[in-house]
């Protein structure tokens, strides 16, 4: 999957089609070993089902692609993929692997209960936004989807406000008056934006600072060590 781009030379792909044919050479020696010596105990482990699965899953993808022209690729990658997940056996092995990945699982409840209330707060305040912000007019950082002119960009816009990236320059453009630069309309109409054909209204530095600091204070700061805390929780509670 990594050795893939945009016109690939045929002996490229030839060549990966045939390590693909060895690997999988190798996963099918590897089943029936472990079938002829465990027999009916093979399926008594999860990891040896799952290697069991990606077996049969290659042997019908590669059949089928011999016995059809309708294209593959998209499959073969899942397939691909999916090989991976062998990975995973690692934790059967390491005892620090096995206490994080035990973490993330008892901890996965919380963390989902944690983001749904995120996801919540998020969706209140980009209603807030448009509110006070559908009307103002679009100006760098702001574009055709980091705005609040709908609710899709409103969520948008404040996800990547979350995440810290450029937030205090899309806070100071939503935020700028009528001035030389920015030629807006305080308390726009509707005749207003038929004439322009944009939203044409001036920001609010009051509203605009409040909005955005308590927002990033919430998100990002309450949240995030609300999340850290649910993981180190469990990672001790785990390890003891």
């Amino acid at each position: 999957m990594m050795i893939q781009w945009p016109n690939i030379s045929p002996e490229t792909v030839r060549i990966t089609e045939y390590i693909n044919y060895v690997f999988t050479g190798v996963f099918i020696t590897e089943a029936m070993i472990k079938l002829i010596a465990f027999r009916k105990r093979y399926f008594a482990e999860i990891w040896n089902r799952f290697d069991f699965s990606i077996v049969v899953s290659s042997i019908v993808f590669t059949v089928a692609q011999t016995m059809t022209t309708f294209p593959l690729t998209s499959t073969a990658q899942v397939i691909r993929t999916l090989r991976i997940g062998r990975m995973f056996k690692l934790f059967s092995w390491l005892k620090q692997l096995q206490i994080i990945f035990q973490t993330f699982l008892n901890t996965l409840s919380s963390l989902i209960n944690v983001g749904s209330l995120m996801f919540l707060i998020i969706y209140i305040y980009a209603v807030i936004g448009i509110s006070f912000f559908a009307e103002v007019k679009v100006k760098s950082p702001m574009n055709e989807k980091i705005n609040f002119q709908s609710i899709g960009n409103a969520l948008i816009t404040l996800t990547t406000v979350a995440t810290g990236d450029n937030w205090n320059n899309l806070m100071d453009a939503i935020s700028r008056g009528k001035e030389l630069h920015n030629d807006c309309v305080d308390n726009p109409t509707y005749a207003d934006f038929m004439k322009e054909g944009e939203a044409v209204g001036c920001g609010n530095y009051g509203i605009t600072y409040a909005f955005f600091l308590s927002f990033v204070v919430m998100i990002s700061l309450v949240f995030l060590n609300l999340f850290i805390a649910i993981i180190l929780d469990g990672y001790f509670e785990i390890k003891n």
